[in-house]
């Protein structure tokens, strides 16, 4: 165990999710975050990251999703389905996938919008816009610019930054790497590192980016089919020849690629010429059962 994960700050306990009350989405997650820890949740799409995430922060019902089973504890705060504005007041706040800024408002509006619900006094939170612009500083040369005028890098940085007006304890970012080019994860999650070790905040992300991941994450955890297949150590993870192989090489591509040519050869492959679907990763053996 990392010698961060002592006491949780965040846990969620056997959650099952389901969305109207028919898509089960999630079967039974269970995970903690500890004060300070950057934890990492892995895995493909429709694997469950995004509704853990949502599952922590409170926001399922605004897409018809609940939680069916489990409890969610983030300190004094516990049970499912918890309000998000009193989840975001102690401290717990998502960046949604999208980045979702008000297009029509300047950097700067964009940014006073995240200290709104904190009624803190207009020079505390000028000074905290300053420290945005520090660790973000093509913000700071955008500052009068639309929103919906910026790249999609400073997009998600200024997504991240309205996050860290509500001067968040545990940070719960989804897909922050999605369709950026790898200079600009690098720098964002740099910062992510950097808040993380220099002011305590803690990280809960979703990320298909399994390599960036888990370098910059203490723990990961591997979802799969809504359940929890793979947890430990980010380093130890990153060693294992089966998440080498499905999340940080290319040799689960070239075996897809392999079985499609076979299934062509029988007559089995689709019309469009689509692959078979992968093994599920517990299919994956390197001489070592994974840890459940």
């Amino acid at each position: 165990m990392s010698s961060h994960a002592t006491t949780a700050l965040l846990e969620l306990n056997d959650i099952h999710v389901d969305y109207e009350g028919i898509i089960s989405a999630l079967r039974g997650v269970s995970l903690r975050v500890a004060p300070g820890e950057i934890v990492a949740l892995l895995g493909s799409n429709g694997a469950g990251k995004t509704t853990t995430l949502k599952a922590a922060s409170g926001l399922l019902g605004a897409e018809r999703g609940a939680i069916t089973r489990g409890n969610v504890r983030f300190e004094a705060l516990s049970g499912a389905g918890l309000d998000p504005r009193r989840l975001a007041q102690a401290g717990l706040v998502q960046v949604l996938e999208g980045r979702r800024c008000f297009a029509h408002l300047s950097v700067h509006e964009n940014l006073i919008s995240g200290a709104l619900g904190r009624r803190a006094p207009r020079a505390e939170v000028s000074a905290d816009a300053e420290r945005i612009y520090t660790l973000f500083p093509r913000l700071k040369v955008r500052i009068g610019s639309a929103a919906g005028l910026l790249s999609g890098g400073e997009q998600q940085m200024l997504a991240i930054g309205r996050a860290l007006m509500v001067r968040p304890r545990l940070l719960l970012l989804d897909e922050p790497s999605i369709g950026l080019a790898p200079q600009i994860v690098e720098e964002i999650f740099d910062v992510i590192t950097e808040l993380n070790r220099t002011q305590g905040v803690s990280v809960l992300l979703a990320e298909q980016n399994a390599r960036v991941a888990l370098r910059h994450s203490h723990r990961a955890i591997v979802l799969e089919n809504g359940r929890v297949a793979l947890s430990g150590e980010a380093a130890e993870l990153a060693e294992r020849a089966d998440v080498k192989s499905f999340y940080l090489g290319h040799a689960a591509s070239e075996q897809g690629r392999l079985r499609a040519l076979k299934l062509q050869q029988r007559g089995g492959a689709s019309a469009a010429g689509e692959p078979p679907p992968r093994a599920p990763l517990s299919d994956v053996r390197d001489g070592t059962p994974p840890a459940v």
